[in-house]
């Protein structure tokens, strides 16, 4: 029971970093000024990689577009995965 419980909460530690750091990005979109679609802010709230919300942490502040924010993180994946 004992490292079931330790799973379970490290598994829900972990969901509610993600979901934290995705509502940051979209903090920040929101304090830029640039709207964010239905579809963007579903695709953002969904993401549970920790890699990639990191990416869009430090890209945030300086994309040009919500667009291109995501954009660029579909070929950066690709490219990870190959490696």
């Amino acid at each position: 029971y004992d490292r079931w419980e330790r799973k379970t909460l490290a598994k829900g530690e972990a969901k509610g970093k993600a979901e934290g750091k995705a509502e940051a990005v979209l903090a920040v979109l929101d304090a830029r000024g640039l709207t964010v679609t239905a579809a963007q802010r579903k695709l953002v709230l969904a993401c549970s990689d920790r890699a990639q919300l990191d990416a869009w942490l430090r890209a945030v502040a300086t994309t040009a577009s919500v667009k291109a924010l995501l954009a660029e993180s579909a070929p950066r994946r690709a490219r990870d995965k190959r490696s």
